[in-house]
C-alpha cells in the first residue's frame, strides 16, 4: 500500500489537509471518503485497510475546522464552504486519477455534505455511498438546544455548546469508544452557527431529496441512536435514482465501519462498487 499526504485549496483558497492510499497494482476505482463532525480522516482506516486490498484507491481529507486542517473547531460561517471544499477535492482527485471511476463515501455529517452537494452538482461522481445520513437527528439534539442555537446564531454565532454526541453510542466496541474519547483531534464542542447551518442543510436535503438521481448505496446501523435509521428508509424511498440500494445492519450502532462486524460492511461496499464498474474499464461521463 502506498500512502501520501498533502494539501489542496478549498473555499477561499484555504489549504486543507488530505491523504491518499493506493494499492500496489493498478486500482479499479477511486473512493473519496468524507468524515463526520468533530472527527477526522484517520478514523476510517478500517475502510482503507480492507478496500485498498481490493484495488480501490482511497482519498480523504480533513474538513475545515477538523483534524489537521485549519479553522475554528466546531464552527462554520456558511454550509456553502463545506460544499465548495468537497467540490474542489473531487476536482483534484479527478485530475490525479482521470482514468478511474470515482465514487464518494460520506459518514454522518459527511453523508449530508455529499447529499446536499448533489442537489447542485454531480460532476465526476459515478456513485455515492452514505452511512448513517443525519436527516433526522431528533434523538441526538433536544428541542431546547435547537431553539437556543437558532437564537444565538444571530447574536453570538461562535458561542459553543457541548456536543450532543454520546461516544458510547458510536460503536458496540468499547475500544473504539475509548480511542474516540482519548483522541486529541476529536473535539467536544459545536457552535451555534454550525448548528443552524447544519439544520438548514438538513432541511434543504429533505425538501429536495427527489432531485437526487445518482446511483446510491445507503447504509445504516439498525441500533443507531444518533441518526434515526428510518431517515435512511425515507431517503431510499424518495431519491429518484434508478440504481439505489438500502442496507440496514441489525444491532450495529452509528459508526458501522468501526463495529466488530465492519468486514461485512466493507465487503458490501466493495461488491457494490465492483458491480458498477464499466466492463471495458472506461470511465463513465
Amino acid at each position: 500500500m502506498q500512502h501520501s499526504e498533502g494539501t489542496f485549496q478549498g473555499d477561499a483558497s484555504l489549504e486543507l489537509y488530505y491523504q491518499s492510499w493506493h494499492p500496489e497494482d493498478k486500482p479499479k476505482a477511486v473512493l473519496v471518503v468524507v468524515h463526520g463532525v468533530a472527527e477526522h480522516s484517520n478514523r476510517y482506516l478500517n475502510l482503507v485497510d480492507n478496500l485498498v486490498s481490493e484495488n480501490i484507491a482511497i482519498f480523504s481529507y480533513d474538513q475545515r475546522g477538523h483534524g489537521s486542517s485549519p479553522g475554528q473547531r466546531g464552527y462554520i460561517e456558511s454550509w456553502d464552504k463545506y460544499r465548495t471544499d468537497f467540490k474542489q477535492f473531487l476536482e483534484m482527485v479527478h485530475q490525479r486519477e482521470p482514468d478511474l471511476p470515482l465514487f464518494a463515501y460520506g459518514h454522518s455529517m459527511g453523508a449530508l455534505v455529499i447529499l446536499e452537494f448533489l442537489l447542485k452538482d454531480t460532476d465526476h461522481i459515478a456513485g455515492i455511498i452514505v452511512s448513517g445520513p443525519p436527516l433526522d437527528t431528533t434523538q441526538a439534539a433536544s428541542p431546547l438546544l435547537v431553539v437556543a442555537a437558532k437564537f444565538l446564531s444571530r447574536v453570538w454565532p461562535t458561542f459553543s455548546f457541548d456536543s450532543p454526541i454520546n461516544p458510547a453510542q458510536l460503536s458496540c466496541d468499547a475500544r473504539v469508544v475509548q480511542k474516540y474519547q482519548d483522541d486529541p483531534e476529536v473535539f467536544k464542542i459545536l457552535t451555534a452557527r454550525w448548528g443552524t447551518e447544519y439544520l438548514a442543510a438538513q432541511n434543504r436535503t429533505r425538501e429536495h431529496t427527489s432531485d437526487i438521481d445518482t446511483p446510491i448505496l445507503i447504509l445504516h446501523g439498525g441500533d443507531d441512536a444518533i441518526c434515526d435509521p428510518q431517515a435512511s428508509q425515507d431517503l431510499y424511498d424518495q431519491v429518484s435514482s434508478a440504481d439505489k440500494t438500502l442496507k440496514i445492519y441489525p444491532s450495529y450502532f452509528h459508526e458501522i465501519h468501526n463495529e466488530p462486524g465492519h468486514i461485512t460492511v466493507v465487503q458490501d461496499i466493495n461488491d457494490w462498487i465492483t458491480k458498477r464498474l464499466p466492463s471495458d474499464g472506461s470511465v463513465q461521463p
